[in-house]
């Protein structure tokens, strides 16, 4: 940033040292939302972009019947929100507890760039094993919603083998590693442009009518 006075030019660079942009601030938020609902379409996972504050910056797409379902109560869409927020806070990628009960959770993977979190991506986790009636019956009471409509959409959710589970993390922690990238390019065409910027404004000085002492300062 150029800033004058009477006396002196002095040239800032306001970029250098200052702290990573937010993930939102320089990856566009609708491009992101697409990019998440095509995964989801082409995955058949639910899943959600969280910043570095654990707040949701994309509407998260529900790909079951069952999440769907939970999201038409506050309650249920309390839960699964206040979920994807506990799983966006980890550090590391891992696995965690959607509702308490045992075979209901979320994966969050952290995006992370330059040795900074800048966000979280959080994906539902399918179970090993068909939920169980109580497991169901507790989370329809929990959301407020029918529990027999709720059977019907467990009944839905294919069980994951240990190898799906596992192919599944790497391929959702290698769109992770994508955001990051595309964010990365973002900010070296941003830092371009700011230069560029501070060349142009620099030679609209020098070209302007000034004492000598004046442009070398």
């Amino acid at each position: 940033r150029i800033m004058r006075d009477s006396d002196t030019i002095t040239v800032r660079t306001s970029l250098n040292g200052d702290a990573l942009p937010p993930l939102g601030q320089l990856l566009d938020i609708g491009a992101l939302q697409r990019l998440q609902n095509r995964f989801s379409a082409m995955t058949n996972l639910s899943i959600c972009i969280c910043d570095a504050q654990s707040e949701m910056i994309t509407t998260p797409t529900y790909a079951s019947v069952f999440l769907r379902l939970l999201n038409r109560t506050p309650a249920g869409r309390q839960m699964c929100e206040s979920s994807i927020r506990e799983a966006a806070q980890r550090d590391i990628a891992e696995q965690v507890s959607f509702t308490g009960q045992s075979g209901v959770s979320l994966y969050g993977t952290p995006i992370v760039f330059n040795g900074e979190r800048l966000g979280t991506l959080v994906i539902g986790v399918r179970p090993p094993r068909k939920f169980t009636a109580e497991l169901v019956r507790a989370v329809a009471a929990n959301a407020g919603v029918d529990e027999q409509e709720l059977q019907q959409a467990a009944d839905l959710i294919p069980a994951w083998t240990e190898q799906d589970r596992k192919a599944t993390f790497q391929f959702v922690d290698l769109l992770a590693e994508t955001i990051a990238t595309l964010y990365g390019q973002s900010l070296q065409i941003r830092k371009q442009l700011h230069d560029l910027q501070v060349v142009h404004e620099v030679t609209q000085l020098l070209a302007e009518s000034h004492e000598l002492q004046d442009i070398l300062n």
